[in-house]
């Protein structure tokens, strides 16, 4: 069996909002302020492998301590 696919462009302003997972979103950020904090920033090109660390790894590994 081939497996293939294609990316499918979303423009996601020209989707409906759901209220109900708006209403889910709004009750987290409500409860969880912290969350909107920033912990860290890229100021440049942050590549990635699947399969070795990565730039974008170690910044998250960093924020998490």
């Amino acid at each position: 069996t081939v497996l293939s696919s294609d990316l499918v462009p979303v423009n996601a302003d020209a989707l409906p909002s759901d209220a109900a997972v708006l209403d889910l979103i709004e009750t987290a950020r409500s409860e969880h302020p912290a969350l909107a904090a920033v912990v860290g920033a890229l100021a440049g090109h942050a590549p990635r492998k699947y399969y070795r660390e990565s730039v974008v790894g170690n910044l998250v590994a960093d924020a998490l301590r």
